[in-house]
């Protein structure tokens, strides 16, 4: 399988998860046969390929072949079937792809995005609930997402302060916007605020409000 995020070769009980808006083909020189599921739920990762296997019993590839069988077969009126088989195989495929090396990195990656806010998070307690050594899960994620898990966490946590700064202007406090992105020590946020963006909370902050109070006076020449 060839794709925007890398190459991935086939083999027996090979499971792929290919997001959206992500250009792939299937290439052999012998001929190959497999089963696609397309779907407009979002499994896992809405960004990257993740692969992972079927288990010893084969289950992925019975409940495949029993949903194409039923899609086949959906005018005869099993359509309940369908709907029961897919949420199976749903259920299941999130599972093995969550034991997977890739999984396990998304599922850090989703922890971290659910947890922007809250500055009480504990990022080592959580990596160790992910049933592998921090430094193991540390080495996965960085080689899915080409940054640490703090990396990713400080980046999103500044980029939603941005958010609150474009979205409330002057009405918030530096320490307020602190807080709500996730940090409890408003030098540490400044600190890595001026590394990630080139600009202080505060000069970021008064940038925005010029702006605002600029866009604010053109309304008004127009009306």
């Amino acid at each position: 399988m060839l794709t925007d995020c890398g190459d991935f070769p086939f083999q027996k009980g090979m499971i792929l998860l290919i997001p959206p808006r992500v250009r792939h083909r299937s290439v052999s020189e012998n001929g190959f046969k497999n089963i696609c599921v397309h779907t407009a739920d979002r499994l896992l990762s809405e960004t990257s390929v993740l692969c992972g296997e079927d288990n010893e019993q084969c289950d992925a590839q019975s409940l495949a072949q029993m949903l194409l069988r039923a899609y086949i077969g959906r005018a005869s009126g099993n359509e309940n079937v369908l709907v029961g088989l897919y949420n199976a195989y749903r259920e299941l495929i999130a599972s093995l792809l969550l034991s997977s090396s890739d999984g396990r990195a998304e599922a850090v990656r989703r922890t971290l995005v659910s947890n922007v806010e809250n500055a009480d998070f504990n990022l080592s307690g959580e990596l160790s609930a992910h049933g592998a050594s921090e430094d193991h899960l540390r080495v996965l994620f960085k080689k899915s997402y080409d940054c640490t898990p703090v990396q990713y966490l400080t980046r999103l946590r500044i980029s939603f302060a941005c958010d609150l700064f474009n979205a409330y202007g002057g009405k918030m406090r530096v320490n307020e916007v602190a807080y709500a992105s996730g940090f409890n020590d408003c030098l540490y946020f400044s600190k890595c605020f001026k590394k990630l963006t080139g600009q202080t909370p505060k000069e970021y902050k008064n940038r925005r409000a010029a702006e605002e109070s600029a866009e604010k006076s053109t309304e008004k020449t127009k009306q």
